[in-house]
This record gives C-alpha cells, sequence and structure tokens, in this order.
C-alpha cells in the first residue's frame, strides 16, 4: 500500500457544510507525496474512501493522483451516505 497524498493546507472539516460548499473547501488542498510520484506515473490506482458523502474529496484526491502521473483512478469505499430528502 502506498499513502500518496498529504494535505498541507488545513481547512474546516467537511461535516458543517453543505454539498455545494464541500468542493471549494477541499480545492487545492491536497499533494502527492514526492516518493509517489516516482511510482504514480502510468499506473492505475485504487482510492478508497471510508465514507462517501458528496464525493468532493474523493474528486480532489483523484485529480491530484491524476496530475502526479496516475493514468486511472478508480473509487471504492465502505458506504455512501443519502440526501436528507432521500
Amino acid at each position: 500500500m502506498l499513502e500518496a497524498l498529504d494535505r498541507p493546507v488545513e481547512r474546516p472539516t467537511q461535516v458543517s457544510l453543505p454539498p455545494d460548499q464541500r468542493l471549494a473547501n477541499v480545492q487545492n488542498t491536497l499533494v502527492a507525496r514526492d516518493e509517489a510520484r516516482a511510482r504514480l506515473g502510468g499506473r492505475t490506482v485504487l482510492l478508497v474512501d471510508d465514507v462517501l458523502t458528496t464525493g468532493a474529496t474523493a474528486l480532489e484526491a483523484a485529480r491530484t493522483l491524476i496530475s502526479a502521473g496516475a493514468e486511472h483512478v478508480y473509487l471504492g469505499t465502505f458506504a455512501r451516505t443519502l440526501p436528507d430528502d432521500a
């Protein structure tokens, strides 16, 4: 297993934010670790998230991994939250 991402920029927790603000809250907060960049080039990556709510963090993580050289990023999650109106 390779822990490829760091979050050097702290932002408010996503829990308190409405869905439309979550993507903006996580934009540009993740970076690929140097040792990961060397191993990501052209590879397929499985990104694992415990709970998927809006997908904002997973989307930002996937974007960061692709920018670091990953060819494809797949998401595996253990739980999905439902919207309040479901």
